[in-house]
């Protein structure tokens, strides 16, 4: 064990273990994936509902937006208002994505 060689190949192997078990962003969607796709073979397209929700939050495809007071408390122009903020968060994300991917 005091073997320099030794040392070093352990160090090696064990950083190539943690690296595999690392939670990256696409080893979470991989792992989803397999989840609902293991669901959908049961047959059981319900229960993978989930998972899919979970894969396209992760992937940047859904959004969850939440409204702090009641809708019908709201004016029409406030809401109005409340659609058009959310749409230029919704466009300034699908902006940001796309330059990502370039």
């Amino acid at each position: 064990m005091q073997n320099p060689k030794i040392q070093r190949y352990l160090a090696k192997r064990s950083n190539e273990v943690n690296r595999s078990f690392a939670v990256t962003k696409h080893n979470y969607v991989r792992r989803q994936q397999i989840l609902s796709q293991k669901l959908v073979d049961e047959g059981k397209t319900e229960k993978a509902v989930g998972f899919e929700n979970l894969i396209g939050k992760a992937t940047g495809q859904f959004v969850d937006i939440h409204l702090h007071g009641k809708i019908s408390d709201m004016t029409n122009e406030e809401k109005l208002e409340e659609i058009k903020r959310i749409k230029s968060i919704q466009t300034e994300r699908l902006k940001a994505l796309s330059n990502s991917k370039d």
